[in-house]
Parts: structure tokens; C-alpha cells; sequence
């Protein structure tokens, strides 16, 4: 067997000392929580001494580390073209959240370069100033929110019979009214006296005179909201096409869309040769338009394709009110939607005044409502009216295409009308629902006419420029929520379609 014993050090006593208290040797030690004491002799005895305190070594503590942030996902974004490599299609745009980038050509090549409507001129360089003590800042005062100009009390109140609640059962009456409250609307406000320049190809059977008092009747409609402060038109048949090119770009220099950068240039010449049908590289016929106001500062600015294949001029004094010359007023309803954001400041990915409208709005809007004030502002009488109105109402679908309104139940119509992202729907050659815009979208709008007038649907878009959301400005200027307003227009649409509907391609 292993025997073991259990050794106690000698600094351990079982008893706890007391100074001055009897000890057995002399050294011994012993110790409390505070004190350590030693057996001395004191004369003949030996006993405790008053002890010492025990000072405890502060115990270090580890720091925590620091937690690693999470990186945040960055999400995958499609890589932007390097400036001067190759491009196919000229004037074809390609949007990052900050910067725009279009095919330009140039000697012949086509290549991306970065966009700027308005380029900022080289700035020479400045000496370096003489430092000087840095004054108190001042505090920036607040900027006030934007204001747009609305000449109307809202919510409007119906301008005749015809309200959204009983408008379905007054389908057919609802294009009579709507031009009706239109004429009331325009002899109900003073003129509006703005520089109007309409430029005309030498070739092209149209004047002038035939364009301007429509173009003053819609300013005059549109009295106390913003407007362009000029008007500019530049009117081209196919056998003034390059012509047309070579015209819309000095218009737009002398607007002051500077030269110093040939990309504004080449996105006229794509919008102007757009217009119209070539064959081998020549024009054969032209037709419809574009407001090109949104693009520049203020002014006012479209190009027109007139039409003039097989014989058939469409812009002379004989067929002035057979439908194709309403386009001077559609256009120039382009360029008053665009008006009302003139001093908002633009959001990430908004380069023009022309996205800032274009994502405040559903996409059926944007040509609905050129449609239905534009033609109806032009033709003079309801007779005029209502034979241009029915053509493009039921405008058929472009072939080859295909569109998600199918179904023309009030539900399915709803559907369509609130289904329409303004950020992404804009787009005619990616969505081709925007095309319903020009049937539906006008039918829809006119509908919104009838029952408040025309100024009220200018009023949406200035509610808009003021930071609204759709939603938030239909409940502003007609007192009922959009899903209701959706929901009546569903309603009435089905009505007229019923009776009118969609032609076949």
C-alpha cells in the first residue's frame, strides 16, 4: 500500500490571527482577505503584529472585438458601354442611376458617348487665391417645397351632367361633353400672346396660318398654368426630309441647345428621321410628330411629319380637319405636360422635363391626354370632333405586336389602367402597351374631361411636379381615391368599347 500524507503550506493557520494575540514561532505568517500577519517577539513573548494590508492586482480584462459588419449586397447593375466604343442603333439611350449614355455618330462610326442636354461649358483655369481667415457661416435657410401654378380650386366639381358616378350609363354622351367643356373652358380665359415660329419645307403643302390659331387656343385653354413662352414647329413632308434634319438642329441652337457637343444634335436627327418611312436611304412618306420642349430648358419645340404619299396631302386647307393635322396640337399638348416641372429639380436617372412627367404618370396617360385635348382643341366643330375621335378611340393594335388589355370588362380595363409602372412603362419600343394609350388612354382621359374638364386633367400633372404620387394627386384634384377613380372609368370604358370596340389590324 501507498501511504500519502497532506502537507499544509506554512503560511495557512487554521485560526485567524489578532494583532497583539499569541503566537507559537517567531516568522510565522498568516493571512486574512486583507491583511498578511507575522508572529514577533515582543520582550519575552512572541505575538501577532498589527499585519500588513494585501493589495490585490487589478485584473485585465480582454477588450471585445469589434463585430465585422455584414457587407451590404450590392445589387447587380448592367455594365455601362465605355465612352467611344461601338454602338448599332444612333440616338439609342443607355440609363445608370446617375448618367446617361446614347449612341452618337461620329466620322461615320457610331459610338456611346455620355449624354447632356445641356453641356457644361469648359471653365478656364483660375489662379490660386490668397487664403483668408473663413467668416462665420451663415445657416442655409430652408428651401421651400415646389409650388406649381394650378388657377383651379380643387377638388373640381363636375363642369356639367355627367359625374363619375353615373357616367357609365352616359357613355354615349361623354365625347359630345367632353369637347363641349373644352370650348367653355378656352372662351372662358383671356388670350395668351406667346413668339410663335412656324418653319415649313419648301416643298410641304401646308402654311402657317392653318396652324397657329389652334396653337393660341390651347395656350388660351391652358391660361394660369405654366406654359412654354415660345413655341417653336419645324413642318416637313419626305421631300423635305433633310431639310426638316437640317432645320430642327439650328432651331434648337438658337433655343440654346449648344452645339459644343454633337450628342443633342444627333438625338434631333433620330427623332426628325423617325418620322418618316425610307426606302434605299430615301424618304418615301412622313408622318406624326415629336415635342422635343422637354428636352430643352422652357421653350416650346416640335418637328411634324406631314403626310403627302399617293397623292394624298393630308396638311392642305382641304383636308385640314380630316384627323391627320390634329398632331399640331397633340404635339404641343406634349410640351405643356412638360411645362408644368420647369424648376423642379431632377430625381436620379431624370436627365429631361420630359422623364420628370413621364415617371409621375401611367403610360396610358402620356398620349391619352395629348389625344384628348389635343383634337378636340383643334377641330371646330363636334361634327369635326367626333370623325377624327372614333378613328383613333378604336385605333387598332400595331401588327406584330401584342398587348396585355385583352379583356374589355370593366375589370379587365381597371386592371389595365392601375397595372402601369410610371418608372418602367415609358418605353414604347420595350412595352407595347403603350400604343393603348393613344385608343384607350384617350378614351380614358376624355372620360375625365367630360366630367371636370380639360384643366383639371393639367391639374394631375402639376400635383405631380409638386411631389405627389398618382394616387395622391386623383384624390387631390376630384376629392375620390384613384382605386375608385379606376374603378368608374373601368365602368364607363366597358360602355363605350361595348358599342365602339377595338378595330382588327
Amino acid at each position: 500500500m501507498l501511504a500519502t500524507s497532506l502537507l499544509l503550506p506554512a503560511h495557512v493557520s487554521a485560526a485567524t490571527p489578532v494583532a497583539g494575540a499569541a503566537c507559537s514561532k517567531a516568522g510565522l505568517t498568516s493571512s486574512t482577505s486583507t491583511k498578511k500577519f507575522t508572529c514577533i517577539k515582543s520582550g519575552k513573548k512572541l505575538v501577532w503584529d498589527k499585519g500588513t494590508t494585501i493589495v490585490k492586482p487589478a485584473v485585465a480584462q480582454s477588450p471585445k472585438p469589434t463585430p465585422t459588419p455584414t457587407p451590404t449586397a450590392t445589387p447587380p447593375v448592367s455594365t455601362p458601354p465605355e465612352v467611344g466604343s461601338p454602338c448599332i442603333e444612333i440616338g439609342a439611350f443607355f440609363d445608370t442611376p446617375n448618367t446617361r449614355y446614347v449612341c452618337n455618330q461620329e466620322s461615320g462610326k457610331n459610338v456611346w458617348r455620355v449624354w447632356s442636354p445641356n453641356p457644361t461649358p469648359t471653365q478656364s483655369s483660375t489662379p490660386t487665391p490668397t487664403p483668408t481667415p473663413t467668416p462665420t457661416p451663415t445657416p442655409t435657410p430652408t428651401k421651400a417645397p415646389f409650388k406649381a401654378l394650378i388657377p383651379l380650386t380643387l377638388p373640381v366639381a363636375p363642369m356639367g351632367p355627367i359625374t363619375f358616378a353615373n357616367a357609365a350609363s352616359m357613355a354615349s354622351s361623354i365625347p359630345a361633353q367632353a369637347w363641349q367643356n373644352i370650348q367653355k373652358e378656352i372662351a372662358a380665359h383671356a388670350p395668351v400672346t406667346v413668339p410663335i415660329t412656324i418653319d415649313i419645307g419648301p416643298n410641304t403643302k401646308t402654311t402657317a396660318e392653318q396652324m397657329i390659331p389652334s396653337i393660341n387656343r390651347e395656350y388660351q385653354l391652358l391660361n394660369g398654368f405654366a406654359v412654354p413662352p415660345t413655341y417653336h414647329g419645324v413642318v416637313f413632308s419626305a421631300f423635305d426630309e433633310k431639310w426638316g434634319e437640317e432645320q430642327a438642329v439650328k432651331v434648337a441652337r438658337d433655343l440654346g441647345w449648344t452645339p459644343s457637343n454633337a450628342v443633342p444634335v444627333d438625338g434631333i436627327l433620330f427623332n426628325v428621321r423617325n418620322q418618316c418611312g425610307f426606302n434605299n436611304g430615301v424618304a418615301e412618306d412622313c408622318y406624326g410628330g415629336n415635342s422635343l420642349g422637354g428636352i430643352l430648358a422652357k421653350d416650346g419645340f416640335s418637328t411634324y411629319g406631314v403626310q403627302s404619299g399617293g397623292g394624298f396631302d393630308a396638311w392642305t386647307i382641304q383636308n385640314q380637319y380630316a384627323g391627320p393635322m390634329t398632331q399640331v396640337t397633340h404635339e404641343l399638348t406634349h410640351n405643356m405636360q412638360f411645362a408644368q416641372f420647369t424648376g423642379v429639380a431632377m430625381k436620379p436617372g431624370e436627365f429631361t422635363r420630359s422623364d420628370q412627367f413621364h415617371h409621375s404618370s401611367p403610360c396610358w396617360f402620356h398620349e391619352g391626354q395629348a389625344n384628348a385635348i389635343g383634337i378636340p382643341v383643334f377641330q371646330p366643330t363636334l361634327n369635326d370632333y367626333l370623325n377624327a375621335r372614333d378613328g383613333n378611340i378604336q385605333r387598332a393594335i400595331n401588327p406584330g405586336t401584342t398587348v396585355s388589355l385583352t379583356d374589355f370588362s370593366a375589370a379587365g380595363i381597371t386592371a389595365f389602367l392601375v397595372g402601369q409602372d410610371p418608372l418602367t412603362c415609358s418605353n414604347p419600343s420595350k412595352n407595347q402597351d403603350y400604343q393603348l394609350g393613344y385608343s384607350v388612354g384617350y378614351a380614358a382621359t376624355e372620360a375625365l374631361i367630360a366630367i371636370g374638364g380639360a384643366q383639371a386633367t393639367i391639374a394631375l400633372i402639376a400635383k405631380g411636379a409638386e411631389g405627389n404620387t398618382w394616387d395622391q394627386a386623383f384624390q387631390a384634384v376630384y376629392g375620390i381615391s384613384w382605386a375608385e377613380g379606376a374603378n368608374y372609368l373601368g365602368q364607363i370604358l366597358a360602355a363605350e368599347y361595348a358599342v365602339k370596340p377595338i378595330k382588327k389590324s
